[in-house]
């Protein structure tokens, strides 16, 4: 059941990101980003056994707001109206992921090097 439920979770969070990067700044929420990209690195862990998972883009980000409320089943950010969806996809990927024994969080560029466990971010 964890490779069905690692995927599912993955696919969850892969989902959102490529759904948002197409989304404009916030100085201009109405146009649409020209060059959006996604990436996804697979960090080995230092200390404890596994990996660190990043996924990263260049959309608007995520309001310093809504940083607490993302995994709450149902919740839609303040950037959201644009974007269809129920809300449901983080909460899902965060249970599956914790009942393999992971973590799932949201970190900003500024604090990578900081709140990895996986190692160098550049």
């Amino acid at each position: 059941a964890a490779p069905k439920s690692l995927q599912e979770a993955i696919s969850n969070i892969l989902d959102n990101a490529f759904k948002y990067v197409v989304l404009g700044k916030k100085e201009a929420p109405l146009f649409q980003n020209p060059y959006p990209y996604v990436r996804i690195r697979l960090l080995a862990n230092k200390v404890d056994p596994g990996v660190t998972i990043l996924v990263e883009d260049n959309g608007p980000g995520i309001a310093d707001t809504d940083r607490t409320n993302i995994f709450e089943r149902g919740f839609r950010g303040t950037s959201t109206s644009f974007v269809q969806g129920t809300g449901i996809g983080l909460d899902i990927s965060k249970t599956l992921i914790e009942r393999m024994g992971g973590t799932l969080e949201v970190a900003d560029k500024r604090e990578f090097k900081d709140m990895l466990d996986g190692g160098e971010t550049s």
